[in-house]
């Protein structure tokens, strides 16, 4: 119970339950459109959106790929892989941060709400390296398990290639139901679930508000 929590020095401030709850909604939409948009070609951010047919045509070429053995190597696979190793990586960097940044916004904010949530609040900034560390080090296995995953996958389409490959055979495994969309619907889902997962420590301290000060009030609120 938040009761059973250390000491923290307490200062009510006029900030309502409702303001605070506003603030994780809106920037959880914008995660998730941040990383819808990033899933459509071209449409996101530079170098932060889902590399097209044309680019991976140029990466081919220009790192020789396209002149190596077509047998299995995962020398060829993670020169293939790199623009989307890349993408996913800048989607969990854009997601550290934000996310990072409400977490320590609600921590503020919650802190003068009620003695008990200014005590949960001094908890979470105390744990949060260690929290932030063990995260990241769980997150951080995810790209090299979609490159084994992708590798997997190229093997079994790299030789539809033509002996002169063009940005329209990239088009082709792109397109609806090809290999490519159906890796990339699998990415999609990735970050979704990793947002859900590092939202969690925000929405427990959200959900400690109604324990703490009860119908969406602040305490001042309450007293006329």
């Amino acid at each position: 119970m938040l009761g059973d929590l250390p000491g923290a020095a307490f200062t009510m401030t006029t900030v309502s339950t409702e303001a605070i709850e506003e603030v994780v909604l809106r920037e959880h939409l914008s995660l998730v459109r941040h990383i819808a948009v990033g899933f459509v070609p071209g449409g996101g951010p530079l170098g932060d959106d889902l590399p097209t047919a044309a680019k991976m045509h140029s990466h081919c070429r220009f790192t020789g790929v396209y002149g190596a053995t077509r047998s299995a190597s995962p020398t060829n696979h993670a020169a293939v892989f790199e623009p989307y190793r890349k993408f996913y990586v800048a989607h969990q960097g854009h997601l550290a941060v934000k996310i990072q940044h409400l977490r320590s916004h609600v921590e503020d904010a919650i802190s003068g709400l009620a003695p008990e949530l200014a005590q949960l609040a001094s908890l979470n900034k105390g744990l949060g390296d260690a929290l932030c560390l063990r995260s990241r080090q769980l997150f951080d296995v995810v790209p090299a398990l979609l490159g084994r995953y992708f590798g997997r996958k190229l093997d079994k389409h790299w030789q539809e290639l033509p002996s002169r490959p063009a940005a329209g055979d990239w088009a082709r495994w792109m397109n609806s139901g090809g290999w490519l969309s159906t890796f990339c619907g699998r990415m999609q889902a990735l970050l979704f679930d990793e947002l859900d997962l590092r939202l969690q420590p925000v929405l427990g301290m959200i959900d400690s508000i109604s324990e703490a000060v009860g119908g969406g009030r602040t305490p001042h609120e309450g007293k006329h």
